[in-house]
């Protein structure tokens, strides 16, 4: 995954699942996702808004796509003008709510897979009838075995299948310069020590492999606490996640890329 530039975000409060933030200024984004996109949320609210974006999120820990469907639905029904102009869609590969476990029985990797790339195909569908622009946004490594890999192959595939639909490396920012998971990253010119700099390196990723949050040693199918210590890998993923509003970088490398250029 290749590295990105990165701005500064001020830190602000965690943002709740399905938050609206009511600006009178358009385009806006939908976020979708799970506790990445969650531990990120409110510092992707800020990010969007220096965009120029309003923002709606739709995010929780240990959720998969199905559990968004009912958002989905009812954010493609709106008039045309209330719906947002771009949609983010983030997950990771967890399995542990209902509607990935109708038997009540957890489902194998393979099928999980499947099931993802059912209900992403209906995201991309959906969004795409509806005028929105889908845009998947890739995970970070983490430190252990995981679906991680998997889903950002798949996020690739749809994009590369569905023309039109973007896919960003949101977790570029996150790793190693090769790609790899890593707990400490070097400070950017903006972090200090309020944004979590200490000699030259920041935390970036939780004690638990997965999560962002320096404090984070343990998370029960997926769901996150609120963090209570400065949390850069947050910040840097939101930032990462935004970087799908930046139009003038689509196509690239580093920007989102239409499926039909998709690598």
């Amino acid at each position: 995954m290749a590295a990105a530039a990165l701005l500064p975000v001020s830190r602000v409060a965690p943002a709740a699942a399905s938050q609206w933030e009511v600006l009178n200024t358009t385009p806006s984004v939908a976020l979708f996702g799970d506790s990445l996109a969650q531990e990120a949320g409110a510092d992707f609210v800020y990010a969007a808004r220096l965009a120029g974006y309003g923002s709606e999120l739709h995010v929780a820990g240990g959720t998969a796509p199905c559990d968004w469907l009912g958002d989905l639905a009812e954010l493609v029904a709106r008039p045309v003008a209330e719906r947002p102009s771009v949609a983010i869609i983030e997950f990771t590969g967890n399995n542990f709510t209902p509607c990935m476990r109708p038997n009540g029985v957890a489902p194998s990797p393979t099928d999980t897979v499947a099931d993802y790339q059912r209900d992403g195909t209906t995201f991309v569908t959906s969004l795409q009838a509806a005028g929105v622009r889908p845009v998947f946004a890739l995970a970070p490594a983490v430190n252990h075995p995981s679906l991680v890999p998997e889903i950002n192959d798949l996020w690739q595939t749809l994009a590369a299948q569905n023309p039109g639909v973007g896919v960003i490396d949101a977790g570029a920012v996150v790793e190693a310069s090769d790609g790899s998971f890593s707990e400490m990253l070097p400070c950017q010119p903006w972090e200090h020590a309020p944004q979590g700099c200490w000699e030259g390196q920041v935390i970036a990723r939780a004690p638990d492999g997965t999560h962002f949050c320096p404090n984070e040693s343990h998370t029960v199918n997926g769901v996150v606490g609120v963090c209570t210590v400065p949390s850069p890998g947050a910040v840097r993923y939101a930032m990462g996640l935004a970087r799908a509003l930046d139009q003038s970088t689509a196509g690239s490398a580093d920007g989102p890329t239409d499926g039909s250029a998709a690598t």
